[in-house]
C-alpha cells in the first residue's frame, strides 16, 4: 500500500508540472485575448487581479486547513471508521478512478469518419489511447482538458454529465491523498504555532527523539498514566528526525518534499494515536559538532544549529520536568545526542532558573564503562542523564515478576533452616548484552547456604553453563572485570586435549561453540538432566523459538522432570512477538495436556523481555525499582537507627563541586545494593516460607519485630525465639551475605584489607572490600547489618500484609 501511494505521488507530481506548462500557455492565451488592440492591459487591472488572485489564495489555504482539521476530527469520532475505509483502499480508488477517465477521454477524442466498421472504430480508438491515458493521469492534478474533447460531445448530456463525475472523483482521490499525506503534518504545525502563541504553562514535557517501536509504545504508556491524574497537566512532543543516510542535499527542495511524503503509514497512525504535537529537525543532533572558534561558551544548538525554535519556547512554557527520550536502536549516536543536549545553552538556563526545573534525559545504550560516563557527568544537578538499557531492564523483569519458576530459589530443595540441599544448574545460550546480564542475575540469585555446615557456611553448589560462538572474544574482556570469580578457561568444541568440557569442576563454565554443531547438542544431552532452567539470547527472534522448541523436545525424550525446569526467550523484536508467544503456547498447552503437568508451570517455554513491558512508565520515567530501593532504605536506616535520607546520603557523598570518581562508584554500589535488597527480600519471603512450612509464624515473627516487641542486638534475639525461627532469621542473615558477596564480585570488586592511611571512598576506587569473606570471618557487629537486612525485608513484607488487608476491608 505505501508503494502504490508513493508510485501515485512520483506519477502524479511530475504530470503536475507539465499541466502548469499547458496551463500557462492558456492563460498567456486568454490575457492577449482581452486586451486591447495595442496587446497592452493597464496597471490597475494587474494589481486589482492580483489583490483578488491573492485574497482567493488565502481562502483556498484556509479552506484547505479547515477540511484537514475536519478530516482528522472525523477520524476520531463516529466516521472514523469511513475515512479508514477510504484511506486503506486509496489505491483501488485511484485505478478504478483512473480507468474510469481512460475511458471518458478515449470516447471524447474519438474521430468520427465514413468508416463505422467495427475494426474502424477500435483502429480509431487505439490511435488515440495514448493521449487519453495521459489526460486521464491529468484529472489527479485538477486537470481538465476538455478541449482535447470532440464537439459533438460537448452537447451530450450523458457524456458531460461522465466527464463531470470523473473528474471531480479524480480530485476527491487526489484529496483524500493529500490530506493523509500532508493532512498531519498541516495540523500539527498549526497546533504547535498556536500552543507556543497562546498556550498556557504545562507541568511537564515527554520530548520524544525520533520514531520507532519503543517510542511510540513508551508514548502511549505516559499518555495513559498522565491522562488518569487529575489536574495533572502535560504536553508530548515527537520530533522526527533526519535519517542517518541523508545527505545535506535532500534537506531542502524537492527531495524534502518526498521526504514528508515517505513517512510509513504506521508512523503517521502511531501519531494519530496520541495526544501529542510533532516537529521536524532535518539534521540529526548526534552530528552536530562545536565549532572551533566558538571556544568554551555554550552553544545553542536546538535554536540556531537543529532551527527548533518552537521547542525552545516549549521550554519556557514548561513548570517542573522537562523529560527527553532518545530510545533508536543506534546507541552510539544516542549517546552523542545526548551529549550534545545537555550543553545546549538554553536547556541549561532553563534548567538554572528555578529550583523546581529539571531535565531528564532517557539514553537507550549499553550500561558499560564507556557510555556510563555520560551519566556520571550528570550525576549530580538539575540535569540528569540516565542509561536504558533493554538488556537488563529485561533481567530485572524476571527479578520482580510475580509469575513462580522466574528466579533461582523456585529450583532448589529448601531444608527446615532454609539452607539449600540440591545443586542449581544454568545453560546460557547466547552470550551478548542479555546473556552476560542473565550470568549475573544467576550468579546473585542462586547463592543459599549449603544444608550440609560440617565445612563451614559455604555456597550451595551451582554451575553456569554460557555458548556462544564468539565466546573467545567476549569471555576475555568479561572475565578481567571480575577477577574474583571462579571462571573456566574458554571451553571450544570439540574440546583439545583429554579433558573434556562435561569434566570441568568450575562454576562458571564458558564455551565457544555453535549451536548448529551437533556437538554442542551432545553437550547440552549431557547435561540437560541436572540444568533446571534455560535462557535463550541469540537476537533472533525466530531461531530463538526455535531453538527452544528444539530443547524442550530433547528435555522430555531425556525424561526431564519438567515440574522444575523452563525455557526462558529473549523477546527483541515486538513485530515478531505474536509469533513467539503463539509457538509457545501451542507447545505449552499441547505438552503440558499430554505431561499432566502442575498448575505453577503451565509455560515450559517463557517469553521475557518484551518491549511492551520493558519501555513502560513505571520502568523509565517513574523507575519504580528505585521508588522501591528508596522505601527499603528509609525501613533500614529506622531499622538501624539512622535518620539520613536517600538523598541526604547521595549529597553527603557527591559534595556540591564536581563529584570525584570515587565517591560516584560508591553511591552506585550502595544504590545498586538497596535496589537489589528491594528485589531479594521476596525471595528471602520465600524461603523463610517454605522453610517452616507455616506462613503465620512467619507473618508473627514479622509483626514482632515490626511493633518492637522482638529486638535484637548484633545477632541475637530478645525474647528467645522458636529455635526454627531463630535457626531460619540467622540463616537468611547468611543467605544474605553471600549474595551481597556474589553481587560484589560481578562489579568487579575483590577481598582486601583497608590500610590506615586509607579513607572509606578509596575503596570504591581500588575496587576491593574487606568484607569479601566468608560468614565466619566476620565480626558480629557486621553479621548484624545482615540481620537487619533480614529484619528490614520482614518489616517491609508486615506492612504488605498490612495493606492488603486494608484495600480487602474497602467497599
Amino acid at each position: 500500500m505505501n508503494r502504490l501511494n508513493n508510485l501515485l505521488a512520483i506519477i502524479v507530481l511530475p504530470l503536475l508540472c507539465l499541466s502548469s506548462c499547458r496551463r500557462a500557455q492558456i492563460t498567456v492565451n486568454t490575457v492577449a485575448a482581452a486586451t486591447n488592440g495595442d496587446g497592452l492591459i493597464s496597471n490597475t487591472t494587474v494589481v486589482l487581479l492580483s489583490s483578488m488572485s491573492f485574497f482567493l489564495s488565502m481562502c483556498v489555504i484556509l479552506a484547505g486547513f479547515l477540511l484537514a482539521c475536519y478530516v482528522h476530527h472525523l477520524e476520531r469520532r463516529r466516521h472514523k471508521s469511513l475515512w479508514k475505509w477510504l484511506e486503506t483502499n486509496l489505491s483501488y480508488l485511484f485505478l478504478i478512478t483512473w480507468a474510469f477517465g481512460f475511458v471518458v477521454y478515449c470516447v471524447g477524442m474519438f474521430i468520427r469518419t465514413g468508416d463505422e466498421t467495427f475494426f474502424g472504430n477500435l483502429g480509431r480508438l487505439l490511435a488515440v489511447t495514448p493521449m487519453a491515458i495521459v489526460h486521464a493521469f491529468g484529472m489527479f492534478v485538477l486537470n481538465s482538458d476538455v478541449s482535447e474533447v470532440q464537439n459533438y460531445f460537448h452537447s451530450n448530456l450523458l457524456y458531460m454529465g461522465a466527464f463531470s463525475l470523473a473528474h471531480f472523483l479524480a480530485a476527491g482521490v487526489s484529496l483524500i491523498f493529500v490530506i493523509k499525506h500532508f493532512g498531519y503534518g498541516l495540523v500539527s504545525r498549526i497546533r504547535l504555532w498556536c500552543t507556543v502563541c497562546f498556550g498556557s504553562h504545562h507541568d511537564d514535557l515527554f520530548v520524544f527523539w525520533g520514531q520507532n517501536a519503543p517510542s511510540f509504545i513508551l508514548a502511549h504508556d505516559v499518555e495513559k498514566e498522565n491522562r488518569e491524574k487529575p489536574g495533572k497537566r502535560y504536553r508530548i512532543l515527537f520530533v522526527r528526525t533526519a535519517d542517518e543516510e541523508e545527505k545535506e542535499s535532500d534537506r531542502s527542495g524537492v527531495d524534502r518534499l518526498f521526504n514528508m511524503l515517505q513517512m510509513k503509514n504506521r508512523e503517521l497512525d502511531e501519531l494519530k494515536k496520541i495526544d501529542c504535537h510533532s516537529i521536524n529537525a532535518f539534521r540529526r543532533l548526534s552530528k552536530w559538532e562545536r565549532p572551533e572558534e566558538d571556544g568554551i561558551t555554550p552553544p545553542s544548538i536546538l535554536q540556531d544549529g537543529l532551527r527548533l525554535k518552537k521547542l525552545v519556547k516549549l521550554f519556557g512554557m514548561t513548570r517542573r520536568t522537562v523529560h527527553v527520550f532518545m530510545l533508536g536502536d543506534d546507541e552510539e549516536s544516542n549517546i552523542k545526542a545526548a551529549s550534545n543536549l545537555c550543553i545546549d545553552r538554553d536547556l541549561q538556563a532553563w534548567a538554572q532558573q528555578g529550583t523546581d526545573h529539571r531535565v531528564m534525559v532517557y539514553c537507550h545504550a549499553r550500561d558499560n564503562v564507556v557510555f556510563r560516563s555520560l551519566e556520571n557527568s550528570y550525576y549530580a544537578g538539575n540535569i540528569k542523564v540516565r542509561l536504558i538499557d533493554s538488556a537488563r531492564l529485561a533481567v530485572n523483569m524476571l527479578k520482580t515478576s510475580e509469575d513462580s519458576l522466574t528466579q533461582p530459589i523456585h529450583f532448589v530443595d529448601i531444608k527446615g533452616n532454609a539452607t539449600v540441599s540440591s545443586p542449581f544448574q544454568a545453560m546460557i545460550i547466547g552470550f551478548g548484552q542479555a546473556g552476560r546480564d542473565v550470568l549475573r542475575y544467576l550468579y546473585q540469585y542462586s547463592a543459599f547456604v549449603h544444608s550440609d555446615t560440617s565445612k563451614g557456611i559455604n555456597r550451595s553448589p551451582f554451575r553456569l553453563m554460557a555458548f556462544d560462538k564468539n565466546m573467545d572474544t567476549i569471555a576475555p574482556v568479561f572475565h578481567s572485570a571480575r577477577p574474583a570469580l571462579d571462571f573456566s578457561e574458554v571451553v571450544s568444541i570439540p574440546c583439545c586435549g583429554d579433558i573434556h568440557p562435561s569434566k570441568t569442576q568450575h562454576d562458571i563454565v564458558l564455551y565457544k561453540s555453535d549451536i548448529q554443531e551437533q556437538l554442542f547438542w551432545d553437550e547440552v544431552k549431557n547435561h540437560i538432566t541436572q540444568t533446571r532452567c534455560i535462557f535463550i539470547t541469540l537476537k533472533n527472534d525466530e531461531m530463538g523459538i526455535a531453538m527452544a522448541v528444539r530443547l524442550l523436545k530433547l528435555a522430555i525424550t531425556q525424561r526431564v522432570n519438567l515440574e522444575r525446569f523452563r525455557i526462558f526467550v529473549r523477546s527483541y523484536d515486538s513485530s515478531k512477538l505474536r509469533h513467539l508467544e503463539f509457538t509457545a503456547n501451542h507447545y505449552n498447552q499441547t505438552v503440558v495436556k499430554s505431561l499432566g503437568l502442575k498448575e505453577k508451570n503451565e509455560t515450559p517455554i517463557y517469553i521475557f523481555g518484551q518491549e511492551a513491558k520493558l519501555y513502560t512508565w513505571k520502568n523509565i520515567v517513574d523507575d519504580q525499582l528505585q521508588q522501591e530501593a528508596i522505601r527499603y532504605y528509609d525501613s533500614y536506616c529506622q531499622t538501624i537507627g539512622d535518620n539520613t535520607t536517600w538523598q541526604q546520603r547521595r549529597e553527603n557523598q557527591l559534595g556540591n563541586d564536581e563529584p570525584s570518581y570515587g565517591a560516584i562508584n560508591a553511591v552506585r554500589r550502595m544504590e545498586t545494593q538497596d535496589m537489589e535488597n528491594a528485589i531479594h527480600r521476596k525471595v528471602k519471603i520465600y524461603l523463610a516460607t517454605q522453610a517452616l512450612k507455616d506462613e503465620q509464624r512467619l507473618k508473627d515473627t514479622a509483626r514482632a519485630i515490626s511493633q518492637g516487641w522482638l529486638t535484637r542486638h548484633e545477632t541475637t534475639y530478645q525474647p528467645i525465639l522458636d529455635k526454627q525461627v531463630n535457626d531460619v532469621l540467622i540463616t537468611l542473615a547468611q543467605t544474605e551475605h553471600l549474595r551481597w558477596n556474589a553481587s560484589h564480585e560481578m562489579m568487579g570488586y575483590v577481598h582486601h584489607t583497608k590500610r590506615d592511611n586509607e579513607d572509606k571512598t578509596s575503596r570504591d576506587v581500588y575496587m576491593y572490600h574487606d568484607c569479601l569473606v566468608p560468614w565466619a570471618d566476620l565480626s558480629t557487629s557486621t553479621q548484624g547489618y545482615d540481620c537487619s537486612v533480614v529484619d528490614t525485608s520482614l518489616k517491609l513484607y508486615y506492612e504488605e500484609i498490612c495493606e492488603n488487608k486494608t484495600k480487602t476491608k474497602q467497599p
